[in-house]
């Protein structure tokens, strides 16, 4: 009986880099719970984005588009590993995506979050390490069914012990950020 190999995916480096982000960082600390099962059960689409706005919100709608055709697809990454590095420039482009988001229908589904590797918070400052929940390795769009977000708030309820032991870690100041940083950087280099 003869053994039939699966061929070997080779992603773009933006999308293994990122793809490693998530495993290690948002889902191996449990910032991100929903994902957990999202990425066990490939339920995530990562897709590589240039530097053109224009074809960016092009592409934003395509993706809405694409996860209403595909409903075991629960989380769309839009990354852009070439451009977008000033945080509050893409802060801006987010801000049109979710106003072409709304224009075409899509926000009652669909969240659109913001990652970036500057991400800070309002009120907080750029070394508190609970930046490092949305910093990413490049500028990211992260579009969410709405319905996975609220299983999530119904199921990972910010007070359990997860969401405990990931305060507790964020707020260890000088000491978590250098966990983060160490994370974030074995993420980056697995690749």
């Amino acid at each position: 009986m003869s053994q039939q190999n699966d061929p070997v995916v080779v992603l773009p480096p933006a999308t293994q880099i990122t793809r490693n982000w998530v495993e290690r960082v948002l889902v191996g600390l449990k910032f991100c719970a929903p994902s957990n099962p999202s990425l066990i059960q490939d339920r995530v689409h990562y897709r590589v984005m240039d530097d053109d706005l224009d074809d960016a919100m092009t592409s934003l709608i395509e993706e809405c588009e694409h996860l209403d055709q595909n409903s075991h697809i629960e989380n769309t990454l839009m990354i852009f590993p070439d451009n977008m590095q000033h945080f509050y420039s893409f802060k801006l482009v987010a801000d049109m995506a979710r106003e072409l988001m709304a224009e075409q229908g899509f926000s009652d589904q669909y969240q659109l979050e913001l990652l970036h590797p500057h991400y800070r918070f309002r009120d907080s400052s750029a070394k508190n390490p609970i930046n490092y929940i949305k910093r990413s390795p490049y500028p990211t769009l992260h579009l969410v069914r709405k319905s996975c977000l609220e299983y999530a708030l119904l199921n990972f309820p910010e007070g359990s012990e997860d969401g405990g032991k990931k305060n507790r870690m964020l707020k260890r100041g000088e000491q978590g950020i250098a966990q983060m940083q160490c994370l974030a950087g074995e993420a980056w280099e697995a690749a």
